[in-house]
């Protein structure tokens, strides 16, 4: 017998269930599977690549990991008794006393579930591929509690009997034979591992398949598997039948016998009957086997005849793959190659994201303006690498609504089961993968070998952006720290990012070609308008630092505005109650952070502890928040919102104030509250806080830098050695001059407002300057800038790549009218006036830039002072003149 040490683990379900298929059509036989089962306890564990001897001592991530496949119910059964051990058993910084063998981790409710799930499909599964038992957990699969001392006195051992040899043992050995101490997933292991088995698989084609949606008159095709492993012929005797909406559509009686080690399968095949409505039905199984009787049900839904849309579409599509889709669909559509949008909605096709022609800069004028955008699925390298989203290594069969997106018109349209295990595969990333992924030392792929698509729901969940006004509309994968669709509004406008697999399939699911028709009628029918608030800031260095590091739009304030506006309210502003009541009520939104007060806005103030959140409040204001963004390891102790007169959520973390035209909602937990650099058991936590409070501010109006940045995508190609600098650029006098008068020719630059107001600062928010274009003189531009001299500064935030690290870099303008001061990312990095230069308004800027000033792989951002003399001024080069490169030596 072939016997391996087989860690599966944390791939995915589906795949783990076909991983046996090679092996059932050319493996060596007899094969026995050691220490395998579901996820062992050490993969639950934030040090899980170092082995045996680091995974145990590391940071458990149960509630995390199980969330994947439970959603939110993850969060919601997470055991006290495990939060409170993980407090009691952090030690250091990264180090924790050994989890290894302990009851909060083995017989923890939300890991044993896991397991049960993984144990049930996966014994199901390798036994009808031919295993003839032989899987041996590790760790028993968690299905006994052992955590009892002592020994316990066995009994004589017998010739060819079961059982100990010794007559008294250890009672962690010796709790397999006590039924007593026999979990839910104890009881799981011991009824698939049984000489016989029966239950309701896939179709011919696949048994692993779980195709659950099927259209009215479709064929419906199922199989019951019937396995005898005993030594001798067994007999058996079924019946079986399908129920839909109190109808029976199948039945089957069946009696018989079954060879020794035989596997076998009787066919389930009926028609979908007609339904109005999506209308649920269930197949039922009893089986009887050698006299030992099995239970199976398998749920599936029948949707009715979908309609033909006849909606007419601009599409862009390079390749025709979405193009053609959309036909078969019933919607008109034309080809889209950029400039005007007919009509207020706009199709970017699967993968167009990776096609250097997509007119980005059109496709965000035309947002901007109100127009409607989808973007359809794009392949995880393309996100990662052109657009810096952090993409799921995985391929998902699992995505999960949102309870805070529940009036939402598609969130609201699914649920759960629609969102899992998708009829075919998705197309979007290859069936497997080994070599091209990162690899950790012991040669292994890092993130496991991918092995097919089979019940693809999305290939490339994008992980929800922390810092931007980009909305989750579901969620999954690790955490839900992920989400297949999000939606972002911009300007007028609607932008939709989709990585659901909807175009790149094998086979349409109903809930596929469901989902795709409900987002464009969704972005057809918006009605949003402009919904951003100029944000502003009241309170000290703190608070306004970390809104610095969300990249928000914001400008600072030392009193409450008179005008509406969005203000947030950092936690050391002293703050007129009054004066804030009058704002709300005329119309303005505030974010408060912590209060300490007794008594704010109506609501009592006490000390407290933060335990489970619990649900995420039904206020419009929460929307796209989930119960994972304020999951805490362990509890924290802060002032809470004990009552009020407002509605107050999360057991005290958040209330909701409105009066008036306008609202507050006030937020008594923020990220540096938690000491994460200290406790690393709160990294999560203060991660996913931070989007919150991003999350909580968009939904305010406000926006952020990152928006607009999404139509600047980056290069993929590392062999690039150029960045070119953007068209447009965004600027603003710092001193206007009549340029008619000749007496301002003259003019001496002594004061450089914009210098002690930090313009050149990267981290300075630019967001309501106006629009200026490189390659023409700012005259030539607009009433604004037309007739003036002065002072102008433009500023452009550029992506700079890894690759070009290491290679010293040049900052090319072109010439400048007349003079300029430059500087990367706040610092200056040349300058060229008529004291340095003779032709001062026709030398072509070109200025190293010291490799210590840039951020590599991330923006950057340029700063460029122009001082016009006389005449005509600014940056009036080519276009193409204007970029970043490596020096030429020579």
């Amino acid at each position: 017998m072939h016997t391996v040490n087989f860690y599966l683990n944390l791939i995915p379900l589906q795949e783990r269930e076909e991983w046996l298929s090679a092996w059932a059509e050319s493996g060596d036989r007899p094969f026995c599977a050691i220490e395998f089962g579901g996820p062992v306890s050490l993969t639950m564990m934030r040090g899980r690549e170092g082995g045996i001897g680091i995974a145990p001592k590391s940071e458990p991530l149960v509630t995390e990991y199980s969330a994947i496949y439970l959603g939110e119910d993850a969060y919601r059964n997470d055991p006290d008794n495990y939060r409170q051990a993980i407090k009691t058993n952090w030690q250091e910084t990264g180090k924790y006393k050994s989890w290894h063998g302990k009851a909060e981790i083995a017989q923890n409710p939300v890991y044993q579930e896991v397991l049960s799930l993984f144990l049930r499909n996966t014994w199901r599964s390798w036994r009808t591929w031919g295993m003839t038992g032989g899987l041996l957990p590790w760790e028993d699969a968690a299905g006994w509690d052992v955590h009892k001392p002592g020994k316990v006195a066995t009994y004589a051992y017998e010739p060819f009997r079961k059982g100990p040899y010794v007559t008294a043992m250890d009672y962690r050995f010796y709790h397999c034979y006590n039924k007593k101490d026999r979990t839910a997933t104890g009881d799981v292991l011991v009824d698939l591992n049984a000489p016989t088995m029966a239950w309701i698989a896939g179709g011919a084609d696949n048994f692993t398949t779980k195709d659950h949606h099927f259209i009215t008159a479709e064929t419906v095709e199922k199989q019951i598997v019937l396995i005898n492993d005993h030594r001798n012929p067994t007999s058996f005797s079924l019946t079986c039948s399908a129920e839909i909406d109190g109808r029976t559509v199948f039945s089957v009686t069946r009696t018989g016998d079954i060879a020794p080690g035989t596997n076998r399968f009787i066919p389930i095949r009926f028609k979908a009957p007609s339904v109005a409505t999506d209308t649920t039905g269930q197949i039922n199984l009893t089986a009887t086997i050698g006299g030992r009787e099995h239970r199976d049900e398998f749920a599936f839904t029948v949707y009715p005849q979908s309609e033909k849309p006849g909606l007419s579409l601009s599409v862009y599509d390079s390749d025709g793959k979405t193009l053609k889709k959309l036909k078969q669909l019933g919607y008109a559509v034309r080809s889209w190659e950029g400039g005007t949008v007919p009509g207020n909605l706009l199709v970017v096709g699967a993968d167009m994201l990776a096609d250097s022609a997509l007119p980005m800069t059109d496709i965000a004028t035309f947002a901007k303006n109100g127009g409607r955008v989808i973007f359809l699925e794009n392949q995880p390298d393309t996100l990662r690498k052109r657009f810096g989203f952090r993409v799921a290594r995985h391929v998902s069969r699992r995505a999960f609504p949102l309870a805070s997106m529940a009036r939402h018109p598609v969130g609201a349209a699914f649920d759960a089961e629609d969102l899992r295990d998708w009829r075919g595969q998705g197309t979007t990333v290859p069936e497997t993968a080994g070599d091209e992924l990162a690899k950790t030392s012991n040669r292994f792929p890092r993130y496991g070998f991918h092995w097919g698509n089979t019940g693809a729901v999305c290939s490339a969940m994008i992980e929800k952006p922390h810092c931007s006004s980009w909305t989750p509309v579901f969620e999954g994968e690790f955490g839900l720290a992920y989400s297949p669709l999000l939606e972002m509004s911009y300007g007028r406008g609607l932008v939709l990012l989709n990585t659901f697999d909807l175009i790149n399939r094998t086979q349409d699911d109903p809930v596929s070609r469901k989902l795709l028709t409900k987002l464009i009628a969704y972005a057809r029918d918006d009605k949003r308008a402009d919904s951003a608030l100029p944000t502003t800031y009241l309170g000290g260095k703190q608070d306004g630092e970390f809104l610095k590091k969300l990249r928000l739009h914001f400008k600072p304030v030392r009193s409450i505005p008179e005008s509406p506006c969005l203000l947030v309210v950092g936690r050391d502003a002293q703050v007129d109650q009054d004066k804030l009541k009058a704002f709300i009520a005329n119309g303005g939104k505030a974010l408060i952070f912590p209060r300490k007060t007794v008594e704010f806005l109506g609501f009592s103030i006490a000390d407290g502890v933060v335990s489970k959140a619990g649900a995420v409040p039904d206020w419009n204001v929460c929307r796209g928040l989930s119960l994972s963004d304020f999951y805490l390891k362990t509890d924290v102790a802060c002032n809470l919102l004990t009552g009020g007169t407002a509605g107050v959520g999360l057991n005290g973390v958040l209330g909701h104030y409105q009066t008036g035209k306008g609202e507050a909602v006030i937020l008594q937990l923020v990220p540096d509250m938690l000491n994460a650099a200290k406790y690393d058991y709160y990294r999560y936590a203060s991660w996913r806080l931070t989007r919150a409070v991003s999350q909580l501010l968009t939904n305010l109006g406000a926006d952020f830098a990152a928006d607009d940045q999404f139509f600047v995508p980056r290069t993929i190609d590392n062999t690039v050695r150029e960045i070119p600098l953007p068209l447009e650029w965004k600027a603003e006098f710092e001193l206007k001059v009549d340029g008619t008068n000749s007496q301002n020719a003259r003019l001496i630059d002594t004061v450089n407002r914009g210098l002690q107001e930090g313009w050149h600062q990267s981290d300075f928010d630019d967001s309501a300057w106006r629009t200026l274009k490189a390659g023409t003189y700012w005259e030539a531009q607009g009433p604004y800038w037309n007739g003036m001299n002065g002072m102008v500064w433009y500023r452009a935030h550029v992506f700079i790549p890894k690759h070009m690290q290491g290679k010293p870099l040049v900052l090319h303008l072109g010439s400048i009218d007349d003079m300029d001061t430059s500087y990367v990312n706040g610092v200056e990095v040349g300058r060229t006036n008529k004291q340095n230069d003779p032709t001062y308004w026709s030398t072509k800027r070109q200025y190293p830039i010291p490799e210590k000033l840039i951020t590599f792989g991330a923006v950057n951002t340029i700063a460029v002072r122009v001082f016009d003399n006389f005449g005509d001024g600014g940056m009036y080069s080519d276009p193409d003149a204007l970029k970043i490169a490596p020096r030429k030596d020579k």
